[in-house]
């Protein structure tokens, strides 16, 4: 059975202390969940991610890594903190879909989890 974790990150973050404080908890999380699978929603989970492993995606692809706009549905792979699978996804709001309808939303969201199955 796939074990997924869900990243939503809605703490605005205003400094580097506060910075500080959200990472260690999130790595002591995903260390604790040990997922097969982290899905992160939004422009605030995906970098914050980044502060504390590199992603590396699973597939060729030319798309910004900065932009969770451009990286939206390219599985990525970890190996700190837990060696796992990373999806990143555009947070599912109202301004969102004006790049992604539901439909392309979704198709990528279906691609990249039959990525998933074949590795």
């Amino acid at each position: 059975m796939l074990s997924i974790c869900f990243l939503n990150l809605f703490v605005m973050i205003s400094d580097k202390l506060q910075q500080a404080d959200v990472d260690p908890e999130k790595d002591y999380q995903l260390r604790a969940l040990d997922p097969d699978l982290v899905i992160t929603f939004g422009g605030n989970a995906w970098p914050a991610l980044r502060r504390s492993t590199t992603p590396e995606p699973v597939m060729e692809t030319d798309a910004d890594p900065e932009s969770i706009m451009a990286i939206h549905g390219i599985l990525h792979r970890i190996s700190e903190p837990v060696n796992t699978h990373v999806l990143p996804l555009a947070h599912m709001s109202g301004q969102v879909w004006w790049r992604f309808p539901p439909e392309e939303y979704i198709s990528r969201l279906s691609k990249a989890l039959e990525v998933l199955e074949r590795q």
